[in-house]
């Protein structure tokens, strides 16, 4: 995932309590906890499978891990997937899918892999996503993103056509052999230099996005948007709807994430505000929520701050017993991996 580089420091945590201030809004009840020893280079990805919450990573040898969880909060001792490796600027993926656990990453030459698991933990039968139509390997700009809807695993990713970095969704039926993506612009112009969030709503694909023909502030920070894909035959998608530039969505230096419940969608980002006296961009965890309607809608709520942390990279989020769980990293010096339950 492409970013700008943030310096982090002691001012920048306090900075961010005074200059964000004027936008604080009231905090969701949650329990947050720290995974410590669990370190990376960027965002985590999380998921369900079974009755356990997973969470994966790639550390900071750029090897991938993931650990799982029962109260979605303490998770057991991470597995190291110790044959594969990430490029360091992008999180894994994963989701739940045919009874076994697919996992997606951006490798060497940032081609997109992808291996299962029947426990979540222990990956094999490594394989590249190809483009059915020409024999190439898809390659990724950074983070892929999962998600399974009608016996189909869905995969997207931003490319690496710069400058366009035009959006791909693709999807498979057996999690091996994917279809040619389905590729498309925001405004026809812009896709995104950063990760992509994506889940399935009541028959429809989402997806999430930063980036977009309209930046804002100094031109490294982009809108945040989402766009509705309507799925046909053989997982043939259109998009449907574009939710683009909405105010409420504000701005950010890093990827969203989508989660979705049987009547709620999770919009989750990294804010991002500008102090004009430093030159500085601050970041801070937020979620919204987005609530189906009776004819089919999505009625927004009021976007909620995550206390009062700060993040770095992509964040995660997932719904897992009744309660959203939202995973990012922290800003401290070892960059380790927090979880909290939102709501």
């Amino acid at each position: 995932m492409t970013r700008k580089n943030i310096k982090w420091s002691t001012w920048t945590v306090l900075a961010a309590a005074t200059v964000l201030s004027f936008a604080a809004r009231p905090a969701a009840a949650q329990t947050q906890v720290q995974l410590n020893g669990f370190t990376s280079t960027e965002g985590p990805a999380l998921a369900v499978f079974g009755s356990q919450l997973f969470i994966a990573w790639t550390g900071q040898d750029q090897k991938l891990y993931s650990a799982a969880s029962s109260d979605g909060l303490h998770f057991g001792s991470a597995v190291s997937n110790t044959s594969n490796t990430s490029i360091p600027t992008a999180a894994p993926a994963i989701a739940a899918f045919n009874g076994k656990m697919y996992l997606t990453w951006t490798g060497g030459s940032n081609y997109i892999n992808i291996m299962s698991s029947t426990d979540g933990l222990n990956y094999s039968n490594k394989s590249l996503v190809k483009n059915p139509n020409n024999g190439a390997t898809e390659t990724a700009l950074g983070t892929t993103a999962l998600t399974v809807y009608n016996g189909r695993l869905y995969l997207a990713w931003s490319g690496t056509d710069s400058p366009h970095f035009s959006i791909n969704v693709a999807s498979s039926s057996d999690g091996v052999n994917f279809t040619a993506p389905f590729v498309f612009l925001l405004d026809g112009t812009y896709g995104s230099p950063y990760s992509l969030g994506l889940t399935q709503l009541n028959g429809a694909l989402y997806v999430a996005i930063t980036g977009g023909a309209n930046v804002y502030r100094d031109g490294k920070t982009y809108n945040l948007n989402f766009v509705k894909l309507s799925v046909g035959a053989g997982g043939s998608l259109s998009v449907a709807q574009t939710f683009d530039n909405n105010p409420a969505l504000g701005q950010s230096q890093s990827g969203p994430a989508l989660a979705a419940s049987a009547s709620e969608l999770a919009y989750a980002w990294l804010q991002a505000f500008y102090d004009g006296t430093q030159s500085r961009w601050i970041e801070y965890t937020q979620f919204q929520t987005f609530e189906l309607q009776a004819d089919g809608s999505l009625s927004a709520n009021s976007p909620v701050r995550i206390a009062s942390n700060t993040g770095f990279g992509s964040p995660a989020v997932a719904y897992f017993n009744s309660h959203l769980y939202y995973g990012w990293l922290g800003t401290d010096s070892s960059r380790t991996l927090n979880i909290a339950q939102a709501q």
